[in-house]
């Protein structure tokens, strides 16, 4: 037999005696404070498609819809709001994206519209009686081919489907290259990848008009960045803004700030005076949760017969998806830091 000792203080974990037992909560398994109106269930209209036109939506049948509280188009809701923040970098052309797309959606997944209902199942069929009216157009999926020259623009403004390029490099590289015993060269994908995480995306927001306080439950990787965000886009000033974190059921790192949604849904609570909840579905969360990590890189290498490596050449294209989320830049930005040699 083979026994096996732990240091002390490790003998038990913490943080899973209430998921075990039964006793953790989630975003949806909290309850309000009794005294306050029933929870709101937002649902969410996406695109099909991956680049297209607006033309119209229609709403008035999903509004007929006993249950339903309202129905909002992205161009309704959002005309008014700031832009989406990201991580600044040198360079950066930098899109305007607010939390809904108006005239233009980008990606298959893209939210246009949404239903705010007293029940969720009311929610979803109302989803269902929208009708949206897209013009297609023609979508890049390949990163290397989208920065060609003459290829369809996500953005016309900026002239090019590149968001922006950035050098870095130290020590004497052709001298290295020079006196290394081989080199050789490669071309390296690293594929773009959903985190897919047990819990989607979830929140519930509570606005007190008699106090002024927004109270707000989510589940997150970054509490102080939720509420500075609501703060920002509700006009609310962060001492009147509580945020709650509930157990997380994964993060990965794209719990670390909001994409639009959630921004929608604390606005629908303040303007009703009404608790708003909304859970992302699976399906939504592998299209419209940010993805990452997606890059092509052309790697030479020159190092020593022993193998040690002497210096590396490397060029870089990420895929940086549809639009600036707050770190989507930042990710392929850092790639040329964590490279080994001069």
């Amino acid at each position: 037999m083979i026994e096996m000792s732990l240091p002390g203080g490790l003998e038990r974990r913490r943080e899973d005696y209430k998921l075990i037992t039964g006793l953790g909560h989630y975003v949806d398994d909290l309850k309000l404070p009794a005294g306050r109106p029933p929870v709101l269930h937002m649902v969410v209209v996406r695109s099909p498609y991956a680049h297209a036109e607006i033309q119209s939506i229609e709403v008035d049948a999903a509004r007929a819809l006993p249950g339903v509280v309202a129905v909002f188009t992205g161009a309704e809701l959002v005309s008014g709001m700031r832009t989406m923040d990201s991580v600044p970098i040198p360079g950066l052309k930098k899109p305007e994206r607010r939390p809904l797309a108006e005239r233009r959606v980008r990606y298959v997944g893209d939210p246009v519209a949404v239903v705010l209902a007293e029940n969720p199942y009311v929610a979803m069929d109302a989803r269902d009686l929208v009708e949206v009216d897209y013009a297609p157009l023609p979508a890049m999926t390949d990163p290397e081919m989208a920065s060609a020259p003459e290829v369809p623009l996500l953005y016309e403004e900026f002239g090019s489907n590149v968001a922006f390029l950035t050098q870095a490099g130290g020590g004497d590289i052709r001298a290295t290259f020079e006196r290394a015993d081989r080199t050789l060269r490669l071309r390296v994908v690293n594929q773009r990848v959903a985190p897919s995480t047990m819990e989607p995306r979830a929140c519930m927001f509570d606005y007190d008009p008699a106090s002024g306080e927004l109270s707000a439950w989510v589940s997150s990787q970054a509490i102080y960045r939720v509420r500075d965000t609501l703060a920002s886009f509700l006009d609310l000033d962060r001492s009147r803004i509580h945020v709650h974190n509930a157990e997380v059921g994964g993060g990965f790192g794209v719990k670390t700030g909001f994409l639009g949604e959630e921004i929608v849904a604390a606005a629908l609570a303040v303007r009703y005076e009404r608790p708003v909840k909304w859970i992302e579905g699976r399906n939504e969360d592998l299209q419209a949760q940010t993805h990452g990590r997606g890059q092509i890189n052309y790697i030479e290498a020159a190092f020593q017969n022993d193998g040690r490596l002497l210096a590396l050449k490397v060029r870089s294209i990420a895929d940086l998806g549809a639009f600036l989320s707050w770190v989507t830049a930042m990710v392929p930005n850092g790639t040329s830091y964590l490279l080994s040699g001069p």
